[in-house]
């Protein structure tokens, strides 16, 4: 799935404006989002991390935390895992 598409559809799962994930912010949900989308990306679609990191604005160190904890995050919500990869 090209990365524009899986973004939104993570936001749509987790109700979250897709504009929003592009932007820096501490809002709540929103770290969360991005994280699951960066496993997502990484781990599923085979993305490569540079080009997330950029897409997001994040640096190497950031986008690597958020790829563990949207691992983490799909873990404890098998749920949510099964609708995003569906």
């Amino acid at each position: 799935m090209a990365l524009p598409k899986l973004l939104e559809k993570v936001a749509k799962v987790l109700e979250l404006p897709p504009d929003l994930l592009l932007q820096r912010t501490r809002l709540p949900g929103v770290a969360e989002c991005r994280s699951v989308f960066c496993f997502l990306a990484v781990r599923e679609g085979g993305s490569s991390g540079a080009e997330i990191a950029r897409m997001l604005r994040m640096s190497r160190t950031g986008f690597s935390l958020a790829v563990m904890r949207g691992e983490i995050i799909l873990e404890q919500r098998p749920e949510l895992r099964r609708e995003l990869v569906a």
